[in-house]
């Protein structure tokens, strides 16, 4: 099933019902398992129909690369086996796209069916699109990060915000250096620090910098829609943890004020971003 027949207000519906129709064909399951055994899947799980031979791989303890990749292999093709074989790994990451859903629409006004749509879409693109020779690892969280992101980039596209707010953002999210850019590492690290900053939760302090700053850009665009802050507020905060940003004097003097002002309007900024922050992880949850 293409994307594009869904029907907007029902799109994951619509995909939970082609799925249905897909599992109750046998043969479905012995294509795919006999796609994995081809690439020397180590233990295919029990079970006759597609569901269950994708909800066992996904309990299994084998890490989920090893049968992804061949999929996305099998998905790079044409024809009925990359159709299916995109379609598996979109269900797989069905639930990552339904949470991605959840998130955008705590930071973004438009309608829910709207941002299900577009996440749907962007899922399609991320599966279909895989570099898996640039990236044959950690292929989950690299679905789920560029389905989250094209879904943003398209709501950007779609609905302006304040004074480039969201350009601004994107640009914390994604440093300007490659892999081996020296100056990558530092701006990790501040980004770190930011989250920290702006979101003191234990969750901060762990996992993937992606997640990170995933939080981060969220967060400030909730920050502003919510109007929790002011467009000008959020950009102190915002400029003050970019790997270029300014030092106090120099930014103070471009928004004519002290350097003491300006750093008091942080503090107060971040004070306020730290009292509402359970508001938008309720909303995001």
């Amino acid at each position: 099933m293409n994307q594009g027949e869904c029907e907007t207000r029902n799109c994951f519906r619509a995909l939970a019902a082609d799925w249905r129709r897909l599992c109750a064909e046998p043969r479905n399951a012995d294509r795919v398992r006999g796609w994995l055994q081809s690439a020397g899947f180590p233990l295919l799980p029990g079970g006759s129909s597609l569901e269950e031979l994708l909800a066992g791989l996904k309990n299994s303890r084998v890490d989920s690369d090893v049968w992804l990749r061949p999929l996305l292999d099998r998905g790079s093709g044409g024809g009925p086996d990359a159709q299916l074989a995109v379609r598996v790994v979109v269900e797989a990451m069905t639930p990552s796209a339904l949470s991605a859903v959840r998130r955008l629409r705590a930071a973004w006004s438009a309608p829910v069916d709207d941002v299900a749509q577009i996440v749907l879409s962007a899922l399609y693109s991320a599966v279909a699109g895989y570099p898996l020779a640039r990236r044959p690892r950690k292929i989950a969280a690299n679905l789920a990060r560029e389905t989250y992101f094209g879904a943003l980039r398209e709501l950007r596209r779609e609905q302006c915000t304040s004074e480039g707010l969201l350009e601004q953002a994107e640009a914390l999210a994604e440093p300007e250096g490659g892999a081996n850019d020296p100056a990558t590492g530092a701006h990790l690290a501040l980004l770190r620090e930011a989250a920290r900053a702006l979101l003191p939760e234990p969750e901060a302090d762990s996992g993937e910098l992606v997640g990170a700053r995933a939080e981060l850009v969220e967060f400030l665009v909730w920050a502003l829609r919510a109007r929790v802050l002011t467009p000008e507020r959020v950009r102190v905060v915002a400029d003050h943890y970019r790997s270029s940003a300014p030092g106090d004097v120099q930014a103070a003097g471009r928004l004519g004020v002290r350097p003491a002002t300006l750093r008091q309007w942080r503090s107060r900024a971040v004070r306020e971003l730290r009292r509402s922050a359970p508001v938008w992880l309720a909303q995001a949850a």
